[in-house]
């Protein structure tokens, strides 16, 4: 469908044509525990993956996002980390919702930051100041993933593991739509199984309501 909206607008066809989206199941979320989590934190065998592993999971920021993130994109004063750009094979663009978002930075984020702040520049960058790929971070997650014992994982269930963990403490999708930079609400509701305790917590409530009714309540019906 995207290659006929392009036809269209280089002229190569007059419009577009309807077309059926084939229905497809939807694909399993894979995110990871908090221990598994503190395992891939704990490896200090590379400062810059370590930390880029870090901002990920407390960011919910895409691999290319990171690649993008520039220090004069942090406030440390404000404490909000703004997602501007994405980097993907090798071309600066606007993330991928095309909507600037931010995302405010939790203390022990901010804690790690705050003394490797510089006046400008990339967050994330090569010795010799060529552009990381997604080849090169696959690669180096993948093996600190081995080092430390939590198997396969990819960038992408960073970005998972944010919004689960989010919602399984209790926060609202609307908030975790806004800090994941979703444009379309159905996209977020992926996470709502997670929420799944907060629920039966809402919902217990009704017998402290409800006990409070007169035994006799039930004879009217």
């Amino acid at each position: 469908r995207k290659l006929l909206a392009c036809a269209v607008d280089d002229e190569l066809i007059s419009r577009v044509p309807r077309v059926r989206f084939l229905k497809t199941e939807e694909a399993e979320i894979r995110y990871l525990s908090s221990r598994q989590c503190e395992l891939l934190l704990s490896d200090q065998s590379s400062p810059l993956w370590n930390l880029m592993l870090f901002v990920g999971l407390y960011t919910g920021m895409r691999i290319g996002e990171l690649f993008a993130l520039h220090w004069e994109d942090i406030d440390f004063e404000r404490r909000v980390l703004t997602v501007r750009h994405s980097l993907v094979r090798g071309v600066m663009g606007s993330p991928k919702s095309r909507r600037v978002r931010h995302v405010p930075l939790a203390p022990e984020l901010h804690d790690r930051l705050a003394p490797l702040a510089q006046p400008s520049g990339r967050v994330f960058k090569r010795r010799d100041g060529r552009e990381f790929n997604h080849r090169q971070a696959s690669y180096h997650l993948s093996k600190i993933a081995k080092r430390v014992g939590v198997g396969h994982v990819h960038w992408h269930m960073l970005r998972h593991t944010f919004a689960t963990q989010l919602v399984g403490a209790g926060v609202p999708l609307r908030a975790v739509q806004v800090l994941l930079g979703h444009s379309d609400y159905r996209i977020t509701e992926r996470y709502a199984h997670v929420g799944e305790g907060s629920l039966r917590d809402a919902v217990a409530v009704l017998d402290a309501c409800f006990g409070k009714l007169s035994p006799e309540c039930g004879q009217h019906l």
